[in-house]
């Protein structure tokens, strides 16, 4: 990585705030109410902690949902009925 590039890692760890919120169920929620109503499987894109994949699936039971955050840490303490899949990754590096 050039040294002028943050480690964007590093910052994602950093907004332990994001873990807490008092803000994310409500906004899972207010997602689930604009999907299509055949939809079958969701990317949770920055996943964190799973607190909002963990809506999605209480208000969507048989939904797929794959989560991607770049911090491993969290991703390793999410329970398995959230996701269908944890993905530690960046959004430019998948296809």
């Amino acid at each position: 990585m050039p040294h002028n590039e943050p480690d964007l890692v590093a910052v994602n760890r950093g907004q332990s705030l994001s873990e807490v919120d008092d803000f994310t169920e409500e906004r899972y929620a207010q997602f689930v109410r604009h999907l299509p109503p055949k939809a079958k499987a969701v990317l949770d894109v920055g996943c964190n902690t799973g607190r909002g994949g963990a809506v999605l699936k209480r208000l969507l039971p048989g939904l797929k949902i794959d989560g991607l955050d770049c911090v491993q840490d969290r991703l390793d303490g999410i329970v398995d009925e959230i996701y269908h899949r944890r993905i530690c990754s960046f959004t430019n590096a998948i296809a």
